[in-house]
C-alpha cells in the first residue's frame, strides 16, 4: 500500500532542470516561497508549514518523554514502555519526513518561531535560536494513549508568543 498522497493528490509534472536533474516535491513546494523571502520584515516573524522543518524534530526529546509519562499520569494511565520500538507509533515517518530546504528558508527570513504539523506528535524545541512548536490535536487513538502530551494540561490552544 503507497502513500495515499500519491492517491489522492494530483501533483505537477517536474519539469528537468538544464542539467538534466528533476528537483523533488520538496523543492517544488520551497520554490513557491522564494518571492517572500526577498521581502523585509518589520515585527518579529513567526512561519508557519505543514510539513516537519528539521528531520531531528521527528525523534522524541527527553523532554518530550516526560511530557508524555505526565500527560499519561494525569490521565491515570501507565508510564509508558520506553523500551518498545518507538512507543506510541505505528510507522517510522523520519524517512519521509523534515525539510532541510523549509528550515534553511525559514531561518534566511529571520522566523524566531515555526509552526508546523505533519507527524502527530507534539514538540517544543529550540535549535539555533529558532523555536519549532507543534501541537498537534491527535486523533483519538493517539489521545487515548496520551501521546498528544499537553491537551490535558493545557485545556485548549498553546500560546506561543506574546501574552494574553
Amino acid at each position: 500500500m503507497g502513500w495515499s498522497d500519491a492517491y489522492f493528490c494530483k501533483w505537477p509534472t517536474l519539469k528537468r532542470r538544464a542539467s538534466g536533474s528533476c528537483p523533488s516535491l520538496a523543492q517544488l513546494f520551497a520554490d513557491m516561497n522564494t518571492e517572500r523571502l526577498t521581502n523585509d520584515y518589520d515585527a518579529p516573524v513567526i512561519t508557519f508549514s505543514h510539513f516537519v522543518p528539521r528531520p531531528e524534530l521527528m525523534r522524541a526529546s527527553v523532554q518530550d518523554e516526560s511530557e508524555i509519562a505526565l500527560e499519561r499520569n494525569i490521565m491515570g494511565l501507565p508510564s509508558p514502555d520506553w523500551k518498545e520500538k518507538e512507543f506510541g507509533t505505528r510507522f517510522n515517518f523520519s524517512r519521509v519526513a523534515g525539510s532541510n530546504i523549509l528550515d534553511r528558508q525559514l531561518r534566511k527570513i529571520g522566523s524566531m518561531i515555526h509552526v508546523y504539523g505533519h507527524q502527530h506528535r507534539n514538540r517544543d524545541r529550540t535549535i539555533r535560536r529558532v523555536r519549532y512548536v507543534s501541537h498537534c490535536l491527535g486523533n483519538p487513538r493517539e489521545n487515548g494513549e496520551g501521546i498528544t502530551w499537553g491537551i490535558a494540561t493545557w485545556a485548549g490552544p498553546k500560546l506561543i508568543h506574546g501574552h494574553c
